[in-house]
């Protein structure tokens, strides 16, 4: 499930693209692989077999995870109504990418990435925090109708979305579209490296 918010945090479906690059790709059937002590040697039925290989134990492949499974929660979020000032000293403080904005009914209305605050705050052409740029509302730079995930929607979805739309965080929220969490480009990865091996084509 993936829905659309609003800046006024009013959900509509999100449809999901075909991608080409969602396709799982097929092992071939009947071959293996030839490594490069079978290319080298002309005796392979003479080579001393390797007492190690009996111990090898395959690992268990889990083929999907889901947002649940991998999203940061509780988050930090920022109201509509902060400043400027107010993202940037939660920026520097906690070291986020990403902070959900929500309206005073805790819909989502917005995201802030720190990438969006910094190149707001270079127009200003200083190196010193305009005062007058700090009591701006984040509203004004915070990104719009934001693409919001479900629970259960799977990981290599997300991704695949992630990658078409072009956007490094995903909010999760529960079927009263209430905010639970966030995926991340890193939740990713991090999942890879925790969860690893992991099939993430269904």
């Amino acid at each position: 499930m993936f829905v659309v918010f609003d800046p006024n945090g009013v959900s509509r479906p999100y449809q999901l693209q075909s991608s080409s690059s969602s396709r799982a790709v097929k092992a071939v059937q009947g071959v293996s692989a030839i490594t490069s002590e079978q290319a080298i040697d002309p005796n392979p039925q003479k080579r001393t077999p390797n007492p190690y290989q009996k111990l090898e134990i395959e690992q268990p492949v889990k083929r999907l995870l889901y947002a649940r499974d991998l999203m940061s929660s509780p988050i930090v979020t920022l109201q509509n109504t902060d400043t400027i000032a107010d993202a940037q000293a939660i920026f520097n403080e906690r070291r986020y990418r990403h902070i959900p904005v929500l309206n005073d009914e805790s819909k989502i209305v917005g995201i802030l990435s720190d990438r969006d605050l910094m190149r707001f705050i270079s127009k200003s052409h200083s190196e010193v925090f305009p005062k007058d740029i700090g009591k701006e509302p984040i509203r004004a730079v915070m990104k719009t109708n934001v693409l919001s995930a479900g629970l259960e929607t799977t990981i290599h979805t997300i991704a695949q979305v992630m990658f078409d739309e072009h956007i490094g965080a995903l909010p999760i929220i529960d079927e009263q579209f209430s905010l639970l969490g966030l995926v991340t480009r890193s939740d990713i990865l991090r999942g890879l490296l925790r969860h690893g091996p992991i099939e993430l084509w269904g």
